[in-house]
């Protein structure tokens, strides 16, 4: 029928090392996006990453992994918006679309709710410094969110099993 298993396709990407590609080359796509956002942001794109902000801290205090993964996206869809260059908005897509549907399968409710205050903080400092058009800041707060995101994704560092009460 021609249908994908997804499931499939993300245990032989990790199986092949695939999945740590994909986050090295979104974090550096999105490394470049922050960098020409912080330039190219317009307040209409401020106004975009507060609206993704607050979905994603309502998102995480309430343990819904659906929306908080939607809001997610939308925030870093906003920042490749506020970059102005529709090419990395692009090549971006198809990246998040992989790492979303890894975080639904990596991370619970409880997860969520634990670590709200932190996930809010993390995506908030990246906003904070594109609206204050901040360089320096930008690129740490991207790097840092990564460094979380690879805990997490790729069971790197801390963190623990973070699909407990599924």
């Amino acid at each position: 029928n021609g249908a994908v298993d997804v499931e499939a396709a993300l245990e032989a990407l990790e199986e092949s090392g695939g999945l740590v590609e994909i986050w090295r080359i979104r974090r550096e796509l999105e490394t470049l996006i922050v960098k020409l956002a912080v330039d190219k942001a317009a307040p209409e794109d401020y106004a975009s990453l507060k609206r993704a902000l607050l979905k994603i801290q309502r998102a995480a205090e309430m343990g819904d992994v659906d929306e908080y993964l939607e809001a997610n996206g939308q925030f870093h869809l906003s920042i490749a918006q506020a970059a102005k260059n529709p090419f990395l908005k692009r090549g971006l897509l198809p990246l998040l679309e992989i790492t979303h549907y890894q975080l639904e399968q990596e991370i619970s409710p409880r997860y969520l709710q634990d670590h709200a205050g932190e996930l809010f903080k993390k995506h908030q400092t990246l906003a904070e410094a594109i609206t204050n058009k901040s360089l320096g800041t930008a690129m740490n707060a991207i790097l840092d969110h990564f460094v979380a995101s690879e805990e997490v994704f790729l069971g790197r560092g801390k963190g623990g099993d973070h699909r407990e009460n599924r």
